[in-house]
């Protein structure tokens, strides 16, 4: 069920409990990595953009038996915190919002269209609709949670993920928003970025620019 705009939330790690007893009844849970909780940690530095990527492949693949939600929570803090990778997906928004790899913690929201990824390898997982419904509730509760300056997605305009896309700012009412094309490749409209994913941009020469563009907007 999507959460309505103005509803009284439940504590974070309530919320997240239920989240993570919803992933233990899914349909395929068996080839799924755990879902990507954000942590109630980052709460306290009000962190202003939310990033939003396609899916978190092998999140905590060596976990093979159900374990506490704080557990989950504690594995995001420490890697925002403690041990992102050099990659282009953390790069670009390190470069578009002008921030430390050692502030990224209290900065970003870091989330993705579908909370769950492969358990073993990269790709886009199987999807049933309890999954791609939780993954909009999941959005949709995060938004509200933190009530972020930006929103910037760069998971392309490709399915499933536009579906869960459009869902999400369809119920956020921030839906007036045309998707990346290889025309043009970032979709700009006041505070929501919507563009490719980096390593895409980066493959057809167009990271630096779309950096560029990024920076525009959260400087004015």
């Amino acid at each position: 069920m999507i959460i309505a705009q103005g509803e009284k939330h439940e504590k974070f790690n309530d919320y997240n409990k239920k989240i993570l007893e919803q992933f233990y009844h899914l349909e395929h849970q068996n080839e799924y990595s755990y879902p990507l909780l954000v942590s109630p940690k980052i709460k306290k530095y009000e962190p202003k953009t939310m990033y939003i990527g396609q899916e978190t492949n092998t999140w905590l693949k060596h976990k093979n038996e159900k374990i506490p939600v704080e557990e989950i929570e504690d594995a995001y803090y420490f890697f925002l915190k403690n041990g992102l990778p050099s990659t282009l997906f953390w790069k670009f928004i390190e470069q578009s919002f002008n921030l430390d790899k050692k502030e990224i913690y209290q900065n970003i929201i870091w989330c993705n269209s579908i909370i769950c990824g492969k358990k073993y390898e990269k790709g886009t997982p199987k999807l049933s609709q309890e999954m791609i419904d939780m993954s909009i509730d999941y959005l949709v509760h995060l938004y509200y949670e933190f009530h972020p300056d930006y929103i910037c997605i760069v998971a392309g305009p490709n399915n499933p993920y536009y579906f869960i896309i459009k869902a999400f700012l369809s119920t956020i009412k921030k839906d007036n928003i045309m998707y990346p094309t290889r025309k043009n490749f970032c979709q700009i409209n006041d505070s929501i970025i919507w563009t490719y994913h980096p390593n895409y941009l980066n493959r057809i020469g167009k990271i630096g620019s779309t950096i560029v563009e990024v920076n525009k907007v959260r400087k004015k």
